[in-house]
């Protein structure tokens, strides 16, 4: 449990594990005797994974709702992962204690029907038909659900993401400027602009990542006047986007209000009016004629998930941010090399529902984890669920 414990609620590395086992056990005076490596070490943890993915389902409630996401392309494969959350909000935004991990499956791609094929395997495994998915969006995703006749939430983050798209993706001043900040991560090796440089954009999230950098641009106007020469020549492109600037941080305010009260307290009747307050306020101070834009399109939105809280009184978990943690848990721990393809490292996501609660360790039954999983069942997971990697395929070939 130490070992595993660790790996997922310390994030430590395969390796240093026995190393810190050794300084704990030396610091305490006690004699070290014969401590785990790497391998046994690696080999435990997949074998807890494999066990915790294969028996998931008896911890969901009664009520749950699934969250499907596809990772980025590895060595030309992808990850579809399936998480099961509680499809009402219990007081708080979703957390690793609250979900666990229903499927994974690798593959070069996924279309709809690959996605009703794993919601119905899931109703299957789990005993009960969930009560919704939630994704991002993506079309193969949403088909997938239509075909399974599940009803389908829209992720807030990603369709507030969208909407911000839509209303500033082709004004000329608007790309300008994010060209502008995003040219800033040049200066990491310069002492003088370092400091100063922008939170990372990535292209792909620019629209997701608007607070950081919003907040960014208001720093750097508040401050513009005092900046040595070389700060100023090189930040000038900010105060000439001055009322841009200004009106991206009254959006990004708004919509930062709002999707605190949607992520926090899930989707009802009572947040959705707490919401169009929030927006109606946001646009008496300001904004303008594309913040009024925003919250009208905010508002249809709301207004169409909120067809699909049927009673008038539940409050549904409609963000999907808990994948995302998932996958970027998961990117942190993969190699760096791309060659490498996806591993059983992925089998370490199904313990994640043990991250972010050290009071579950005391209810983890160790013993029955490795009674009912033994290492050659993850030999046979990783033959059956794994692709060959372009590493082992390259060395095929070139031995040819």
């Amino acid at each position: 449990v130490t070992c595993l414990m660790l790996y997922v609620y310390c994030g430590s590395s395969y390796r240093s594990i026995p190393r810190i086992l050794r300084v704990m056990r030396l610091r305490q005076g006690m004699e070290v005797g014969d401590l785990p490596d790497v391998t046994t070490v690696k080999g435990w943890v997949e074998k807890a994974g494999l066990a915790e993915l294969q028996h998931s389902g008896k911890d969901l409630p009664e009520s749950y709702a699934i969250v499907m996401d596809e990772s980025i392309s590895t060595g030309g494969f992808k990850l579809l992962l399936t998480l099961g959350i509680p499809s009402e909000n219990v007081g708080h935004a979703v957390s690793h204690s609250d979900a666990v991990v229903l499927d994974m499956k690798v593959g070069a791609g996924f279309n709809s029907k690959d996605v009703k094929d794993t919601i119905n395997e899931v109703a299957e495994d789990v005993g009960r038909v969930p009560q919704f998915m939630l994704s991002d969006g993506g079309k193969n995703l949403e088909k997938g659900a239509s075909e399974a006749g599940l009803a389908h939430h829209h992720d807030v983050g990603h369709k507030f993401a969208n909407i911000l798209k839509k209303v500033y993706g082709e004004d000329p001043d608007f790309k300008d400027l994010a060209k502008q900040v995003g040219k800033t991560k040049h200066w990491t090796l310069d002492k003088d602009l370092a400091p100063l440089k922008a939170p990372n954009q990535r292209s792909i999230a620019r629209y997701m990542n608007i607070f950081s950098w919003s907040a960014w641009l208001d720093k750097v106007l508040e401050a513009y006047h005092h900046l040595a020469s070389k700060a100023k020549y090189h930040l000038g492109f900010v105060p000439r986007h001055a009322s841009l600037a200004k009106e991206l941080s009254e959006v990004g305010s708004m919509l930062k209000s709002v999707m605190e009260v949607l992520k926090s307290r899930g989707l009802s009747y009572d947040t959705a009016g707490e919401c169009s307050k929030i927006m109606a306020k946001a646009q008496l101070t300001g904004g303008g004629q594309r913040m009024a834009s925003i919250a009208d399109m905010m508002t249809q939105y709301i207004k169409q998930e909120l067809k699909l809280v049927e009673d008038g009184t539940g409050s549904h978990n409609i963000s999907s941010d808990i994948i995302e943690s998932s996958f970027g848990i998961y990117k942190n721990r993969r190699s760096s090399d791309k060659m490498a393809g996806i591993t059983s490292i992925i089998l370490a996501i199904a313990l994640q529902t043990y991250a972010s609660d050290e009071n579950k360790w005391n209810d983890i039954d160790i013993r029955k984890l490795f009674a009912n999983t033994t290492i050659t069942d993850v030999r046979k997971w990783r033959k059956d669920s794994l692709p060959v990697s372009p590493n082992q395929l390259r060395k095929i070939k070139l031995s040819a």
